[in-house]
């Protein structure tokens, strides 16, 4: 049951932290278009732009760290470290490509 109510509790704070930043967002760009269009951007929507990109890429690295426990927890004890090394490696290859 308290893991439970953690659990609604993380899923309420994303949701309003969710609805807190996008809602700004909209309202600064109800008059401004699009800038393919010729208009002007302001820089508060293109500085929240940017803050979602690093929040999303922030969440798959950790995403990446989750999948090496994973996997791990699946595997024997003593192919763990290739493994994980195995996963770093295809992150690399995905941030490279």
């Amino acid at each position: 049951m308290r893991a439970r109510r953690r659990w609604l509790a993380g899923v309420g704070l994303s949701a309003g932290a969710l609805v807190a930043l996008t809602g700004g967002a909209a309202a600064d760009s109800i008059g401004t278009g699009f800038a393919e269009f010729g208009e002007d951007v302001q820089g508060s929507e293109i500085s929240l732009n940017l803050l979602w990109i690093v929040l999303g890429a922030m969440l798959v690295v950790f995403m990446q760290a989750g999948f090496a426990l994973v996997e791990t927890g699946f595997c024997r004890a003593k192919h763990a470290a290739h493994v994980v090394s195995t996963n770093f490696a295809i992150f690399g290859l995905g941030m490279a490509g």
